[in-house]
């Protein structure tokens, strides 16, 4: 039997280092099976920080959204106040107080519809919002002394909306964003005052209405600021209007007083169409393009007006028995333009830097009494124009005083023609210079250079030598002084 050989001391010390290292590599063959399991492990410190980036930029995303695009309520409501007094639906956000006033304690999304008489309506500065599409936000039909304050209403077709009403008042209302603002029917002796009115299509609207007041409000950037349709006696004072197609309007409408008020930056400030007997007075309008504009209308008065920047100031087409007196003009193309019109008085007006100052075409029977024309290029001038009276006009600074085409038969005397740099131009024209003895002609200041030898006729104010203007016109009897 044989003998094992003993193994030595270092063998045995190789071996088991071999069997160590065996060992070690297999349990790290283990680790790394077990890490490809679990996956990578953050440190708790680089998670809390990844953490709160992501709750920042989500945050930051969520307040810019409702900055940008605020949320609108999903469900619109029409509120009623009901006929006996009560609130329908009851949960609404509106309080009745003592004698029978109703406030607002939150916005609303939605409309209202009164069917109560005699109450007082607070908005308290709240905001009733609607939707377009047909919607009015406060409807008011039928109704008789109520009154609507401190309200803002927007994105309604109709903000509020008025028909076979009396004795409703409107005051310090804020309405914005609508198709029409404000719209009255049938309705007479109504309050609209001191309201605020921005970028809608129309603000304030009447038809078929009477008796009732608009005043102080303020109006801007709508297309159209105040419209009339066969309305009467309504009064229209003191308004600011600023930025609109057209500021107001009438149409068919008769006996309206439109007085005081301050327009700025507007395309047309006050229109009228076949409508008579109203009054426009005292009325400020600044950078217009056409100032006041009568169309077929009759037996209107323009009276006090001060006008500047307007191409066209005062046009008056196709109408008679206009009254334009007393207004400042400044600045304008054609200051005071007549066309196709008749029986017009045109008085005590001033005009200064036009190009033309009052002009006639194709128009008969008109008076031009007492303006003063200086600076225009052409003061009076007329075209295919017959029998108006042109008397005691100051005329001077201007290039022509007076232009005639095909002109004749006006009466032209009592004025005085200052320094101009020509006072008369005719062409196929023949009218009357002078009233007769002893009634005179006109003051012309280039008469004595043109006549140093012509003496005054028996101390009677009258130069004893005609003022010769072309082989069919001459001034008689000339003025010794204006």
């Amino acid at each position: 039997m044989s003998k094992h050989k003993k193994k030595s001391w270092k063998e045995s010390q190789r071996e088991r280092q071999a069997k160590q290292q065996l060992a070690e590599e297999a349990r790290q063959t283990q680790r790394e099976a077990e890490a490809k399991k679990k996956g990578t492990k953050l440190p708790m410190g680089k998670i809390v920080l990844i953490l709160s980036l992501i709750a920042l930029i989500v945050g930051a995303y969520a307040i810019w959204q409702y900055s940008a695009s605020p949320p609108t309520p999903n469900v619109f409501t029409t509120v009623y106040i009901r006929q006996d007094g009560s609130i329908d639906p009851p949960n609404s956000t509106i309080t009745i107080g003592e004698n029978n006033d109703y406030t607002m304690t939150a916005d609303i999304y939605g409309s209202l519809i009164i069917e109560r008489d005699n109450i007082v309506i607070n908005g308290a500065n709240h905001v009733l919002q609607g939707q377009k599409g047909g919607s009015k936000g406060i409807d008011l039909s039928r109704r008789s002394n109520v009154a609507i304050k401190n309200t803002q209403l927007k994105d309604f077709t109709y903000g509020i909306y008025i028909h076979s009403a009396q004795n409703i008042t409107l005051s310090q209302d804020n309405l914005s964003n609508l198709n029409y603002a404000i719209e009255i029917q049938f309705s007479s002796n109504n309050t609209v005052s001191e309201n605020s009115i921005t970028n809608c299509g129309g603000a304030i609207g009447f038809s078929n209405s009477s008796g009732n007041k608009v005043t102080k409000n303020s109006l801007t950037t709508n297309q159209y600021g105040l419209s009339l349709t066969n309305s009467s006696s309504n009064t229209i004072s003191e308004n600011t209007m600023r930025n609109h197609i057209g500021a107001i309007g009438l149409s068919q409408s008769s006996s309206n007083s439109i007085n005081g008020n301050r327009m700025f930056g507007n395309q047309k400030c006050i229109l009228l169409d076949n409508s008579s007997g109203n009054t426009i007075s005292e009325n400020t309008m600044v950078d217009t393009d056409e100032a006041v504009s009568l169309s077929e209308s009759s037996g209107n008065s323009v009276t006090g007006n001060s006008l500047e920047n307007s191409p066209n100031g005062i046009s008056i087409v196709d109408s008679s028995g206009n009254s334009i007196s007393e207004n400042n003009l400044m600045n304008s193309s054609y200051a005071i333009g007549l066309s196709q019109s008749h029986m017009n008085i045109i008085t005590g007006n001033s005009l200064t830097d036009s190009q033309y100052g009052i002009s006639l075409e194709d128009s008969r029977n008109n008076d031009i009494v007492t303006n003063s024309i200086t600076n225009a290029d052409y003061a009076i001038a007329l075209s295919q124009s017959s029998d108006n009276t042109i008397i005691e006009n100051y005329l001077s600074g201007n290039q022509y005083a007076t232009y005639l085409y095909i002109s004749s038969g006006n009466s032209i005397f009592h004025n005085s023609f200052g320094y101009n740099s020509y006072q008369v131009y005719t062409l196929e024209s023949t009218n009357v210079w002078d009233g007769g003895y002893p009634s005179g002609g006109n003051y012309w200041s280039d008469f004595q250079s043109k006549y140093p030898d012509a003496a005054e006729l028996e101390g009677a104010n009258i130069w004893n030598t005609p003022y010769v203007i072309d082989d069919n016109n001459q001034d008689n009897y000339p003025l010794v002084g204006s």
